[in-house]
């Protein structure tokens, strides 16, 4: 499907385009106000499903869960896509990963929201994901996991990031739920807004500088705040530089 559009379409599930065991191809397509009563207001994709889509838009869909999109099985592949002001009334306003290992690419998701976990992206368990050159900003969840959201409880951790970008720290880093405190927020990057503010709770503090501490000579990159490859005196420098609350 090349240059289609998908408008004002409701269901029970996949409220736009519902994929049961297809993979379809996508190409620039538009999937706008859609809503699903369970999952999927722009597209449920269950089974197997592992469908492509190359720059395509979600904007303004709606479910209780992924108001963009809901993967259930399957590892649908997006490149270049852009997911905005998409709304789920649990998790996932942007996209919601249940049993699926989605590839996304280049994508954009802003002003997503949920009214629990995972305003751009919730990733349950059982899910995972690879994530590159990803860009989250001005998402919203009513819980926590603004940006991205993953249940984790110990094991391995099935999400890969690389060079993505949360443009609000306090609000869009990743959070994780689990037994450990230390887990949670450690796949976050220094923050645009907020340099210094590795613990997330818009103050650069004692808490942070603890933090900082521990990390001495070793290359976290989540306390590397000058992305040198290092943490050592520059990022301090930079931390205390930044001391207070964050603006």
């Amino acid at each position: 499907l090349t240059n289609c559009t998908f408008t004002s379409n409701s269901a029970i599930g996949g409220g736009g385009m519902f994929n049961e065991g297809g993979s379809p191809t996508l190409t620039d397509c538009t999937f706008a106000s859609n809503s699903a009563g369970s999952r999927g207001g722009g597209m449920y994709n269950k089974d197997s499903s592992s469908p492509t889509l190359t720059n395509c838009t979600f904007a303004n869909n709606s479910a209780i869960g992924g108001g963009g999109m809901f993967n259930e099985g399957g590892s649908p592949t997006l490149t270049d896509c852009t997911f905005a002001s998409n709304s789920a009334g649990s998790r996932g306003g942007g996209m919601f990963n249940n049993s699926s290992s989605p590839t996304l690419t280049n994508c954009t998701f802003t002003s997503n929201s949920a009214i629990e976990r995972g305003g751009a992206i919730f990733i349950a368990e059982n899910a995972g994901s690879q994530i590159d050159n990803c860009v989250f900003s001005l998402n919203h969840a009513g819980d926590a996991g603004a940006g991205l959201c993953f249940e984790f409880s110990g094991g391995a951790l099935n999400v890969v990031m690389t060079a993505c970008v949360f443009t609000e720290c306090c609000q869009n880093l990743p959070i994780g739920f689990g037994s450990d405190p230390e887990l949670m927020n450690d796949l976050g990057w220094p923050c645009a807004d907020c340099v210094g503010d590795v613990t997330c709770d818009a103050m650069v503090n004692a808490g942070d500088l603890g933090r900082l501490l521990s990390a001495w000579d070793t290359t976290q990159q989540r306390y590397d705040l000058n992305e040198d490859g290092i943490v050592n005196a520059a990022d301090l420098g930079l931390l205390l530089g930044a001391w207070g609350p964050c603006q």
